[in-house]
């Protein structure tokens, strides 16, 4: 039997939400309006993107790796350039290799358009773009394919000089896949998000209504060659406003987060789930108020909750401020967070680690009131069972019982410690328990325990 008496420290155990204190990569001196973007590597260093020239005093222009503790990797970039603009998205290769894209025009003092590929050291990898022009615009997302062919969405209309609206694919070495959407029209607007779905097809969001003539509103589907998938979305409107991520599911299902406040013309603020066919889940969000503003990127945990970060300050009517971690049903996970200020300024990217941990990064200085610059990384776990926030209330004694959704325990009293009666039988369910004894008053002392039954 668990045994754990009210003199617990408060936050005393890692919570859901807490930051983790063992990452701390210090001031990340960025420009403001462009956000910090996360990648995790399999060895647990953290590849960040940005519009950052120093971390902790360290020069590192747009491009850094942090070692798992958020220093900053000497060996990454060592003595070279990086970028000359914002590294708006990083995508990791399987060799270790590093894919950047944003609005710089260099990297290393090599010239490379909007887009590059690194070393492992943070070289430049010449084959990449070697002697082709890039692109024309902005590159704000990229999904790598299995064979390594790489989707890019942005704001580009030309592509190594050929016409690609917004949307296109590149060879390894980055020379265009002209199989792809060859002779189509692409987006009419950006491309903000894209996936790649486990079939071979292809899901882009941004703020386009229009996808090679077809009328499609902030999401599509595209075939293997770029063509729109007609059984996706076919007849429905689809969102009223961007869409700025998009998540693939193991089912099949897909979760977008935007701007939006209508998907398929029904409520959704902000934050919906479609079916593979691109119709809207109803079983998702139903009758919950969503996000109160904007949301801009979606992590998958493993056992079907989501992390979602943002510029909002609520969800579903729960506090939460520029990041949250959601039910399968769209609910609020009341434990993330519980009691926590989360971010002071918008989250723009999220990566969720194996190990019961969230990467965070974008505008903020503040997480839980704890400076954090730029990234940090927060608990996902419920950490041991305690007890929080203990004290009097309306002349009754309370306190919150922290623990693992699910479990059961008895709260009992006693006035010499020798002998416990029992209370009340708490299970914690969709929030932590608030226990008050409204027979606090009648005992000159009174003594608090609670067992997990």
């Amino acid at each position: 039997m668990l045994l754990i008496s009210v003199v617990v420290a408060h936050r005393s155990f890692a919570a859901p939400g807490d930051v983790d204190a063992s990452f701390n990569a210090g001031p990340v001196v960025n420009t403001p309006a462009y956000s910090t973007h996360v990648k995790v590597q399999s060895d647990g260093k953290v590849v960040i993107g940005g519009a950052f020239t120093s971390i902790n005093g360290i020069p590192r222009n747009r491009i850094a790796r942090l070692n798992t503790d958020g220093s900053v990797d000497g060996l990454f970039l060592n003595a070279m350039e990086g970028a000359n603009g914002p590294v708006f998205c990083v995508a990791l290769q399987g060799n270790g290799q590093i894919l950047i894209a944003g609005s710089f025009t260099s990297v290393n003092g090599v010239a490379r358009n909007r887009m590059a590929r690194l070393n492992a050291d943070g070289s430049l990898d010449g084959t990449f773009l070697n002697g082709l022009s890039g692109l024309d615009d902005w590159v704000e997302s990229i999904a790598i394919q299995p064979d390594g062919k790489i989707l890019i969405g942005g704001f580009f209309t030309l592509v190594n000089g050929v016409t690609r609206n917004l949307v296109a694919r590149l060879n390894f070495d980055g020379s265009l896949d002209g199989g792809f959407l060859n002779g189509l029209a692409g987006a009419n607007n950006a491309v903000l998000s894209i996936a790649r779905q486990s079939d071979g097809k292809i899901l882009i969001g941004g703020a386009f209504s229009v996808v090679n003539g077809d009328s499609r509103n902030s999401i599509a589907r595209l075939n293997d060659d770029g063509s729109v998938d007609q059984g996706f979305l076919n007849g429905l409107s689809g969102a009223n406003a961007g869409i700025n991520a998009l998540a693939l599911q193991s089912d099949g299902r897909i979760l977008i987060g935007g701007s939006f406040n209508l998907v398929n013309g029904v409520t959704r603020n902000r934050l919906a789930r479609l079916n593979s066919n691109g119709a809207l889940d109803t079983s998702f969000l139903n009758g919950l108020a969503g996000a109160n503003n904007f949301v801009y990127t979606l992590g998958l945990q493993s056992d079907g909750r989501m992390i979602v970060g943002g510029a909002f300050t609520s969800i579903n009517g729960f506090p939460r401020n520029c990041v949250a971690r959601l039910n399968g049903d769209g609910s609020v996970d009341d434990w993330f967070l519980h009691r926590l200020a989360g971010a002071n300024e918008t989250i723009g990217s999220v990566a969720v680690q194996a190990d019961d941990k969230v990467l965070i990064a974008g505008d903020f200085s503040l997480i839980n009131g704890v400076a954090r610059s730029q990234v940090a990384r927060l608990f996902l776990d419920y950490g041991p069972p305690r007890i929080e926030a203990a004290g009097m209330v309306n002349n009754q004694f309370s306190f919150i019982l922290m623990g693992t959704p699910g479990d059961t325990f008895i709260v009992q009293a006693s006035t010499n410690m020798a002998n416990w009666i029992s209370l009340s039988t708490n299970l914690l369910g969709s929030s932590p328990p608030v226990f008050s004894d409204p027979q606090t008053s009648s005992f000159a002392r009174r003594f608090y325990r609670f067992r997990k039954s």
